[in-house]
């Protein structure tokens, strides 16, 4: 599920209903009313950045310098350990350097959150072909639930 899909709080809490949001996109989700602790992100977020080299993640707080005459970025973001140049924490095709350690706590919240409800609604919104993690996430809870 899309951030762009996640209720207003006085919605959500008028009908008594608790809502996980889902992303795979990487965008800022909080800025659009989703409460960061509802949310599972399956592919990470550009909010944070890690070092390959020495494992460390911190958040991305750097301004980035773009030159439109060489088409070069300087003074590209390092870490604060090592000192080497850091990449954003998301998940790329084929990625086996991802650091994963903040999304699996979000991946047992929502695990938890499954297993707790006997009844269960599971909306899926701009969840396309193309990258279908969520489509298999929504199939897999309700193959789990209906299917013997």
């Amino acid at each position: 599920m899309h951030a762009t899909s996640c209720l207003e709080d006085d919605i959500l809490y008028s009908q008594a209903m608790w809502m996980v949001c889902i992303k795979r996109a990487v965008s800022k989700q909080q800025q659009l009313g989703c409460d960061p602790n509802k949310i599972c992100e399956v592919h990470g977020n550009m909010h944070s950045v890690q070092c390959d080299i020495c494992g460390t993640t911190s958040p991305f707080n750097y301004t980035l310098q773009f030159d439109h005459n060489n088409f070069k970025v300087h003074d590209l973001p390092k870490c604060l350990v090592c000192k080497s140049i850091v990449r954003p924490n998301v998940f790329l095709f084929q990625d086996q350097g991802w650091d994963t350690g903040k999304y699996r706590e979000q991946d047992e919240r929502l695990t938890r959150f499954v297993e707790e409800r006997e009844e269960l609604l599971v909306v899926e919104v701009g969840a396309g072909i193309m990258v279908p993690t969520v489509r298999y996430f929504s199939e897999s809870i309700i193959l789990s639930r209906f299917v013997k």
